[in-house]
């Protein structure tokens, strides 16, 4: 897991993805040992959003979909939108 954690950060980087106001988020695994576990990248949902736009599922879809192929190399990965306690609340 540890070795995505650059990739990840120069993906954001690169793609202006890095704002002036803070974001939460959480690098996790599945249990990987049997060649079936996911990594997870959980990302908190603004407080003041109660749902989220369409149009931003279709932006997180495309985010997940290009982390996929340039950071994660084609491994199971998905994104979670979670609450302040990274407990998901949207896959």
């Amino acid at each position: 897991m540890k070795s995505f954690v650059e990739p990840l950060a120069d993906y954001f980087e690169a793609n202006n993805l890095i704002f002036e106001h803070k974001h939460s988020i959480q690098l996790t695994s599945t249990d990987m040992s049997e060649g079936e576990g996911s990594i997870i990248l959980k990302m908190v949902q603004s407080s003041d959003i109660e749902e989220i736009p369409e149009n931003e599922k279709e932006n997180i879809q495309q985010l997940e979909e290009d982390l996929k192929e340039a950071v994660f190399l084609g491994a199971n990965f998905r994104i979670a939108i979670c609450n302040e306690n990274f407990y998901e609340i949207e896959k």
